[in-house]
């Protein structure tokens, strides 16, 4: 089954991608997210001890240390050359 397009980008610049993005409607404000409820995920299901839902839970534990992990606070050299900088 070959998909068609609805809409040609045959006259759009390649550096712009396939998707016009520049033509939506930007606001000069930001949303109000106070409504947003995210709700809280489970990773327990005791009534189904053989749904892999119940690994998910180790696995999360374990992303979670990597993303609220330390900081190196190492700071790194900036070649002062572009050249070697841009290597």
């Amino acid at each position: 089954m070959m998909s068609h397009r609805i809409f040609s980008t045959r006259n759009r610049p390649a550096h712009a991608g396939p998707y016009a993005l520049d033509r939506l409607v930007r606001t000069p404000h930001m949303p109000d997210l106070a409504d947003l409820h995210m709700p809280e995920i489970s990773f327990s299901r005791p009534e189904r001890p053989f749904d892999l839902v119940n690994a998910m839970a180790d696995h999360q534990t374990m992303l979670d240390v990597l993303r609220d992990g330390l900081v190196n606070q190492a700071r790194a050299e900036i070649p002062e050359d572009p050249a070697e900088r841009a290597n």
